[in-house]
């Protein structure tokens, strides 16, 4: 089993909500790419939805991996995926 690091929420709430954890590495799905990330900055929406549920980050889908900004490259493609290629940053 491949793992990875995230920072997580399984709750919401302030800032010790956040866990860095290890966790199994997903499979892209069709139509997904998996990035292997090299950087992150934090953006309003992380902050705003560590604090409260919004659209497409409910209750119902915790835990959530937080980090919409990312650097990185490339590393699976899902099904159907023809606008990048493995080794794309």
């Amino acid at each position: 089993m491949a793992t990875m690091k995230a920072v997580r929420i399984h709750e919401f709430g302030n800032v010790d909500v956040l866990k860095y954890e290890n966790i199994e590495r997903p499979e892209p799905q069709v139509g997904e790419v998996l990035v292997q990330v090299r950087a992150a900055g934090i953006n309003p929406v992380d902050s705003v939805s560590r604090k409260i549920p919004i659209p497409g980050i409910t209750a119902g889908n915790l835990p959530y991996i937080l980090g919409w900004d990312i650097a990185g490259s490339v590393v699976a493609l899902g099904e159907g995926v023809t606008q990048f290629r493995i080794g794309d940053e």
